[in-house]
């Protein structure tokens, strides 16, 4: 092969008389024919976002690359890479003879440029926190850039119409990924929103669902419905509540306090025909409230109908629907535990909260079943087998090295990232906070209810 040079292009001419002036292919012939000069940063970088015939140059050329050297926009190779979803090329930098230039700092940026990009790789992400294989590097699940505070598990949930099927069944093996590595799930971005927030404000149900199983408080969901009260209708929160809702030990032992303290007045401890009747009444009316159809007999469209005249109604005209609750009481001591509502309040409430869920929601989140049973065997044993990092990545951020640390992690103000103090947030409807004369507490007074109480009733208890 001859070659020449011809303004800012250089002419290759090929045996065969083809002439190749085109810029974007100089680098290969260059380097992986020629040899006439070493790969430099941009270079390297044009080669891995090129496609396959560049990583095969990249391959040709590793011990001449920097995989740390970064571009005037911040990008590496090895970044570019790791975005890029090049697992190879980003295994031939951890493997080669300048993997040593790469430090805990570089795999956190990296796994964090994997989760932006939309080429995401679990396998990828698995490697860059394998700390045994490199000898204790390892990336940290927690980093954040400085500009928008997201995390890898924010960048992950925030779902995009680019996006395939099988993009988003790559993410969903990355969420759980890293819960098992020490993710956390209380970190706020600059929007002041979790990676479940994120999840649910995007709609992207199946990542919220990973997040959830992998340990992320069900309180969350709860918040953000309150918090966006213009999104109360989001089919993804009400569907997490949904599924999760009556398995989360937290939310059952709220339900049971509010359950017994609403419908159990006399506090015996289970509730007789009357105050079932009560149960009956308030949930026929929330039914009515929130555009449902719960009896047929008659209807409340307009909101007018009390709980009292509710009553009266239902013993009128839907003695079958009283029978059948009263039909729960399965010890037949004549009165009602919680156990025993239980089962009718869970299919009531799973009704309420699917009510706006779409038709064809959440289907465009699944590959085809040889797909997802070829992620599911390739990825269960390494998120099974991942361990926690977090720990071994904050270490590495405190490592000194002569006059200071290369792994120096950003200072973040804890104001932005702490969760609001329970002082802050704000009362339940009906109360209103006083000030005690004698010791100058606050404490806090229902007018309706006549109650009165030292602790603070925050919004955040609320369930119904």
């Amino acid at each position: 092969m001859r070659c020449g040079v011809h303004t800012e292009y250089l002419t290759f001419i090929t045996p065969q008389g083809i002439i190749i002036t085109s810029r974007c292919r100089i680098d290969i012939y260059i380097m992986g024919l020629c040899g006439s000069k070493k790969m430099n940063t941009m270079q390297a970088i044009r080669a891995i976002r090129r496609g396959e015939d560049g990583v095969q140059a990249i391959m040709d050329n590793i011990a001449d690359i920097q995989p740390q050297k970064k571009n005037p926009l911040g990008m590496s190779p090895f970044l570019t890479a790791c975005k890029s979803g090049r697992t190879k090329v980003v295994k031939a930098f951890l493997e080669g003879p300048n993997s040593t230039l790469l430090t805990n700092k570089d795999f956190s940026e990296g796994l964090w440029q994997s989760c932006s990009g939309n080429h995401l790789s679990t396998e990828l992400c698995s490697m860059l926190m394998t700390p045994a294989k490199w000898n204790g590097r390892t990336a940290d699940p927690n980093h954040y850039d400085r500009e928008t505070m997201c995390t890898p598990l924010h960048l992950c949930l925030k779902k995009r119409t680019a996006w395939d099927t099988t993009q988003m069944a790559e993410r969903a093996h990355t969420i759980s990924l890293l819960c098992k590595s020490g993710a956390k799930f209380d970190m706020f971005n600059t929007n002041q929103k979790t990676a479940l927030e994120m999840g649910i404000y995007s709609e992207f149900e199946r990542g919220c669902v990973a997040l959830i199983k992998g340990g992320s408080p069900l309180l969350q969901v709860q918040t953000y419905l309150k918090d966006h009260p213009h999104d109360k209708h989001n089919w993804v929160a009400n569907s997490l509540l949904s599924k999760f809702a009556f398995k989360h030990p937290l939310f059952v032992k709220q339900m049971k306090e509010q359950f017994m303290q609403e419908f159990d007045p006399d506090g015996s401890g289970e509730l007789d025909k009357g105050e079932l009747l009560h149960f009956i009444a308030f949930h026929v009316k929330m039914g009515f409230k929130n555009g449902m159809s719960p009896v047929t007999e008659f209807d409340d469209k307009d909101g007018n109908l009390d709980i009292p005249t509710i009553k009266i109604l239902l013993k009128n005209r839907c003695p079958d629907l009283i029978k059948k609750y009263e039909s729960l009481d399965t010890d037949g001591g004549g009165t009602y535990s919680w156990n025993e509502l239980v089962p009718i309040s869970q299919d009531f409430y799973s009704k309420l909260w699917n009510k706006d869920r779409p038709e064809t929601a959440g289907k465009d989140e699944y590959a085809n079943p040889v797909i997802e049973t070829e992620l599911k065997n390739k990825y269960d044993n390494m998120i099974k087998e991942q361990i926690r990092v977090d720990t071994i990545a904050e270490k590495g951020k405190t490592q000194r090295s002569g006059k200071g640390s290369k792994y120096a992690a950003p200072v973040v103000s804890k104001t932005k990232m702490a969760k609001p103090s329970k002082d802050s947030q704000p009362l339940k409807d009906g109360w209103k906070e006083h000030k005690d004369k004698k010791t100058g507490k606050s404490y806090y007074y229902h007018a309706e209810t006549k109650q009165t109480t030292w602790k603070r009733p925050t919004r955040e208890e609320e369930y119904y």
